[in-house]
């Protein structure tokens, strides 16, 4: 009886996905804990402080039922951030800690970073996402160097959004946005009347 060619080739290939396995588990692994960073432009005290006028104006404008619109830039957004991050509480433990949070503007994409603490580890994440009419929707993600495109991004995502607890007054806005355009370091948003 001749050996068969079909079994010999599937055999090689079992064993190469075999020895393969392990080397592609052990790549993802390492990219997902290897910290990341993003290149932003951040603003001063003053800067974080026109960041906090603009947006109680606008969760104002919701309160009173009246539409309203503010042009926030990149650095007014992330003075803020760098001031959440530092007003967190210490790291102790496993507890996790917000250790770096920011966003960068581009022309129609907007990028948002966070480096959460966790013992001695520190987990990254970036997620893109473009305006879509009035509505910025999510076009991908990273976990630690990880690509995480549509689908993907769109779930970790959602696995993530306690992250975003402290922004309470960003979240009502952006859930009353009439339209959106993102700019070179430069956002332009209009909210609807109403809550």
């Amino acid at each position: 009886m001749k050996p068969s060619f079909q079994s010999g080739t599937s055999a090689g290939f079992l064993a190469g996905f075999r020895l393969f396995l392990p080397w592609g588990l052990a790549l993802v692994l390492l990219l997902l804990v290897w910290p990341a960073r993003m290149e932003r432009t951040t603003g001063e005290e003053i800067d974080a402080k026109r960041y906090r006028l603009k947006t109680e104006l606008l969760v104002d404008a919701l309160d009173r039922n009246m539409a309203s619109s503010q042009t926030i830039e990149e650095k007014e957004i992330n003075a803020h951030l760098r001031e959440l991050v530092a007003a967190q509480p210490p790291r102790r433990g496993f507890a996790a800690r917000l250790e770096d949070a920011a966003v960068r503007l581009a022309a129609g994409q907007a990028t948002a970073f966070v480096a959460i603490g966790r013992g001695p580890l520190t987990l990254t994440a970036a997620i893109y996402a473009q305006p879509r009419g009035a509505r910025l929707e999510i076009t991908g993600a990273k976990a630690g160097h990880l690509p995480l495109p549509g689908f993907l991004g769109r779930l970790y995502v959602r696995t993530q959004r306690g992250l975003f607890r402290q922004l309470a007054n960003e979240a009502r806005i952006v859930r009353n946005l009439d339209q959106l355009v993102i700019g070179d370091g430069v956002l332009e948003l209009a909210t609807k009347s109403g809550n």
